[in-house]
Protein backbone atom coordinates (compact mmCIF):
# COMPACT_ATOMS: atom_id res chain seq x y z
CA UNK A 1 0.00 0.00 0.00
CA UNK A 2 1.13 3.43 -0.85
CA UNK A 3 1.99 5.73 2.10
CA UNK A 4 -0.33 8.47 -0.04
CA UNK A 5 -3.28 6.51 0.89
CA UNK A 6 -2.59 7.42 4.68
CA UNK A 7 -2.28 10.89 4.77
CA UNK A 8 -3.15 14.01 2.77
CA UNK A 9 -0.39 16.93 3.51
CA UNK A 10 -1.73 20.78 2.54
CA UNK A 11 0.29 23.67 2.56
CA UNK A 12 -0.82 27.07 4.75
CA UNK A 13 0.39 29.90 5.50
CA UNK A 14 3.50 28.52 7.39
CA UNK A 15 2.30 25.29 8.44
CA UNK A 16 1.37 22.03 7.21
CA UNK A 17 -1.96 20.58 7.35
CA UNK A 18 -1.85 16.97 7.50
CA UNK A 19 -4.93 14.76 7.45
CA UNK A 20 -5.00 10.98 8.46
CA UNK A 21 -6.57 9.34 5.87
CA UNK A 22 -7.19 5.54 7.61
CA UNK A 23 -9.49 5.16 10.27
CA UNK A 24 -6.81 3.35 12.15
CA UNK A 25 -3.93 4.16 13.46
CA UNK A 26 -2.38 0.78 14.80
CA UNK A 27 0.60 -1.13 14.61
CA UNK A 28 1.16 -1.12 11.31
CA UNK A 29 0.13 2.46 10.49
CA UNK A 30 1.81 4.39 12.82
CA UNK A 31 5.49 4.17 11.38
CA UNK A 32 4.29 4.60 7.91
CA UNK A 33 2.09 8.12 9.24
CA UNK A 34 5.04 8.99 11.49
CA UNK A 35 7.44 8.93 8.78
CA UNK A 36 5.26 11.22 6.68
CA UNK A 37 4.52 13.70 9.17
CA UNK A 38 7.86 14.05 10.09
CA UNK A 39 8.81 15.04 6.64
CA UNK A 40 5.50 17.18 6.29
CA UNK A 41 6.33 19.12 9.60
CA UNK A 42 10.00 19.49 8.32
CA UNK A 43 8.80 21.34 5.26
CA UNK A 44 6.83 23.60 7.05
CA UNK A 45 9.25 24.94 9.90
CA UNK A 46 7.80 22.17 11.97
CA UNK A 47 4.35 24.10 12.45
CA UNK A 48 1.98 21.18 11.74
CA UNK A 49 -1.55 20.70 12.21
CA UNK A 50 -2.84 17.47 12.70
CA UNK A 51 -6.62 16.46 11.28
CA UNK A 52 -7.54 12.95 12.92
CA UNK A 53 -11.73 13.55 12.08
CA UNK A 54 -11.29 9.83 10.29
CA UNK A 55 -9.67 8.14 12.95
CA UNK A 56 -12.09 6.19 14.72
CA UNK A 57 -9.41 3.48 16.35
CA UNK A 58 -6.05 4.75 18.14
CA UNK A 59 -3.66 2.22 19.16
CA UNK A 60 -0.46 2.11 21.99
CA UNK A 61 1.50 2.57 18.47
CA UNK A 62 -0.27 5.91 17.43
CA UNK A 63 -0.63 7.27 21.13
CA UNK A 64 3.44 6.82 20.95
CA UNK A 65 3.13 8.28 17.47
CA UNK A 66 1.96 11.23 18.34
CA UNK A 67 4.04 11.82 20.91
CA UNK A 68 6.88 11.64 19.16
CA UNK A 69 6.06 14.15 16.13
CA UNK A 70 5.05 16.04 19.14
CA UNK A 71 8.55 16.41 20.71
CA UNK A 72 10.04 16.20 16.94
CA UNK A 73 8.33 19.63 16.28
CA UNK A 74 9.27 21.16 19.44
CA UNK A 75 12.63 20.37 19.45
CA UNK A 76 13.19 21.92 15.63
CA UNK A 77 11.69 25.40 17.52
CA UNK A 78 8.03 24.34 16.64
CA UNK A 79 4.56 22.70 17.36
CA UNK A 80 1.95 20.31 16.43
CA UNK A 81 -1.41 20.91 16.88
CA UNK A 82 -4.58 17.78 16.82
CA UNK A 83 -7.60 18.67 15.83
CA UNK A 84 -11.01 16.66 14.15
CA UNK A 85 -10.54 14.37 17.34
CA UNK A 86 -13.38 11.75 17.98
CA UNK A 87 -15.48 12.48 21.65
CA UNK A 88 -14.24 9.02 22.15
CA UNK A 89 -10.39 9.04 21.07
CA UNK A 90 -10.64 13.12 22.98
CA UNK A 91 -11.12 10.56 26.35
CA UNK A 92 -8.86 8.04 25.48
CA UNK A 93 -6.54 10.89 25.75
CA UNK A 94 -7.36 12.40 28.88
CA UNK A 95 -7.34 8.94 30.46
CA UNK A 96 -3.81 8.27 29.51
CA UNK A 97 -2.87 11.99 30.50
CA UNK A 98 -1.92 13.21 27.16
CA UNK A 99 -3.96 16.08 27.25
CA UNK A 100 -1.39 17.48 29.22
CA UNK A 101 1.39 17.05 26.47
CA UNK A 102 -0.39 17.24 23.25
CA UNK A 103 -2.19 20.33 21.91
CA UNK A 104 -6.00 19.32 20.97
CA UNK A 105 -7.68 22.08 19.18
CA UNK A 106 -11.55 21.99 17.87
CA UNK A 107 -11.05 22.75 14.05
CA UNK A 108 -8.73 23.56 12.04
CA UNK A 109 -8.34 27.15 12.34
CA UNK A 110 -7.99 26.93 16.02
CA UNK A 111 -4.80 24.50 15.13
CA UNK A 112 -3.34 27.28 13.11
CA UNK A 113 -3.23 29.39 15.52
CA UNK A 114 -1.78 27.28 18.63
CA UNK A 115 0.94 26.66 16.28
CA UNK A 116 1.87 30.22 14.68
Amino acid sequence: MSTAAFIDVKQIQNAAIAKVLCPAIGQREAPIIEEDLKAAALSANNRLALDLSNVTVLGSMGLGMLVTITKKCKEGGGKMAIFGLSAALTELVKLTKLDKFLTLTKDQASALEKIK
